[in-house]
């Protein structure tokens, strides 16, 4: 029971509690029901003031052990290119023995939901992520939130985790695959004969298939299968 307790306290110790509207709602429904049963005395009025009052004041263990055993850690190994829209990848784990509910994770710009992550199991989660300039940079500030089981307040983790990485040039230009299947010389070693096709003066004068010269008056050259593959002079 002693270690229990140890626990809660160091989970409670990690969690931010923020209170958001809704939780205005539940303490002007609490004072209204405490008038009510104050002047007219109804027993189903105590009744109902002590499941709200249970309710509103339950949530909020349950919803720091619901999000505090989740560890997350970065799992990137992607190349970052500045102003070209990448992802950013952390590894959610839920070590507890107890489903996890509602979870986001939010990082520097964009965030992503999580429904539930069963017991002992991990995920990963994707954030959109766009550089804007080249050089050395860290992404952190990452964190969990949970509004798990009411809307009445919102707990956050922080993740300690930091993601440092290199951003690369914009990539301009081909590629140069792009560019040896556009060039009409191709760059390898010749293999076999493949077909005729007219001289433009752009081949070697060995290429040219002199037979075919005499017989149609026409300067043609040969064409090869080649294999871009094999070693040359790139």
């Amino acid at each position: 029971m002693l270690k229990s307790l140890l626990t809660f306290i160091q989970i409670h110790r990690s969690i931010k509690q923020h209170a958001t509207r809704y939780s205005l709602v539940v303490v002007v429904l609490l004072f209204g029901l405490f008038l009510e049963a104050y002047m007219h005395d109804f027993n189903l009025v105590y009744i109902t003031l002590f499941f709200v009052f249970s309710l509103a004041f339950s949530a909020g263990p349950l919803g720091i052990l619901n999000l505090g055993h989740l560890k997350a850690t970065f799992e990137t190994h992607k190349r970052f290119f500045a102003k070209e829209e990448g992802t950013m990848t952390l590894k959610v784990e839920n070590p507890s023995a107890s489903t996890v509910w509602a979870i986001t994770l939010y990082g520097q710009e964009t965030s992503t939901p999580l429904a539930q992550l069963l017991s002992k199991q991990h995920t990963l989660l994707h954030l959109d992520y766009l550089p804007q300039k080249r050089g050395t940079a860290s992404y952190a500030e990452c964190y969990l939130e949970s509004r798990y089981p009411l809307n009445t307040a919102r707990l956050t983790l922080a993740i300690k985790a930091t993601h440092t990485h290199v951003i690369y040039p914009q990539p301009k230009g081909k590629s140069l695959e792009s560019f040896l299947n556009e060039e009409e010389t191709y760059y390898g070693e010749e293999k076999e004969f493949d077909g005729l096709r007219a001289y433009d003066g752009s081949q070697k004068l060995s290429h040219i298939h002199w037979p075919f010269c005499c017989q149609r008056r026409v300067i043609g050259q040969n064409l090869y299968q080649r294999n871009p593959y094999a070693q040359s002079s790139l």
